[in-house]
């Protein structure tokens, strides 16, 4: 309890020195009561992503022998975007995912947890790879130091995460051989990963498509972003820099340091969009805290499903029991 309230007051905090250095207007929050049809929109493409990325997570759980159903991954998703939108950062969500499938997936539970892992690391990848695109197919001869820096970030994040689902299970095993005889449950465990990550490696067209859909819902939400940044009027940056300081503030707007990365998320785009060349005396952080606003609307479905949903014991259709753990 006492984490959390420091975590809130951290958001707020942050979110007042943005104000403070003029990084985010409330008179620019009220103007946009005259978008009502951009909002609307924004609003729209934000809600399309859940079901979007619940298609994702079931492509992942079926990887691993775990058969559930589209509309209870749906139902799942939204509940979990709902409660990450509040808790600190997307791992609140990924906590109330557990909760969900801890008892579901008896038999392949560690399959189960690894999908939302491998889920999580595959939104991430998407988000990089936007930025990487976006910022080559800007003119190479205006690259600073800024540009390299992404591209360098972006790219091992990428490759870190294709190294670890493509070798992480033969590293594993490599490494439950130091365990092997001396701590059993350590090396059970270990084992268990690596057992599904090598099912994840194998099943590689899942993977590929899991990553398209991927691109697909971190393009509606950077996209959200840039309908409010380019029909709202916000000056000095193009549709292109909007996208790359969308892709990094989403990104960072998952660290678990605040509230649904309150404050964070606002900061990382807003200090972007200025480094990216943007004038300095533009509220840039309005902009994420406005689509906060929108991610909020969005997300209340997932309340609702949540106070009507009965149980979550009941959720797949089939449960394979082999390799129980």
């Amino acid at each position: 309890m006492s984490s959390t309230i420091l975590r809130l007051a951290a958001g707020l905090l942050l979110l007042g020195g943005l104000f403070y250095f003029g990084l985010i207007d409330l008179g620019v929050l009220r103007t946009a009561l005259h978008y009502p049809a951009t909002l609307a929109f924004a609003t729209f493409v934000s809600l399309l992503a859940i079901p979007t990325a619940a298609f994702r997570w079931q492509l992942l759980l079926r990887s691993q022998a775990l058969n559930l159903r589209l509309v209870d991954t749906v139902r799942i998703a939204a509940i979990s975007t709902f409660f990450g939108t509040f808790l600190p950062g997307a791992v609140g969500g990924d906590i109330i995912r557990i909760v969900y499938i801890h008892r579901a997936s008896f038999g392949r539970r560690t399959g189960a947890y690894m999908s939302i892992l491998v889920d999580r690391l595959i939104g991430f990848a998407a988000l990089m790879i936007y930025g990487i695109v976006v910022t080559l197919c800007r003119p190479s001869g205006g690259y600073h130091s800024l540009e390299y820096a992404l591209l360098l970030f972006a790219s091992g994040f990428v490759t870190s995460i294709a190294i670890v689902l493509v070798l992480g299970d033969r590293a594993l095993r490599i490494i439950n051989a130091l365990f092997t005889g001396r701590w059993h449950k350590i090396a059970e465990m270990i084992e268990r990963v690596a057992l599904a990550l090598r099912q994840y490696r194998l099943a590689w067209p899942a993977l590929a498509y899991s990553l398209g859909v991927s691109i697909l819902v971190s393009g509606m939400q950077i996209g959200a972003i840039v309908i409010i940044a380019v029909f709202m009027n916000f000056g000095g940056l193009s549709t292109a820099d909007y996208t790359i300081a969308a892709a990094y503030g989403l990104m960072v707007n998952n660290v678990p340091l605040t509230p649904g990365g309150l404050g964070v998320g606002e900061s990382a785009f807003a200090s972007l969009c200025v480094a990216l060349g943007g004038v300095a005396s533009v509220p840039y952080g309005t902009i994420f805290l406005l689509f906060r606003c929108v991610l909020m609307i969005s997300v209340l479905p997932g309340l609702l499903v949540y106070l009507i949903y009965p149980d979550r014991a009941r959720l797949l259709e089939k449960v394979d029991t082999v390799g129980r753990d």
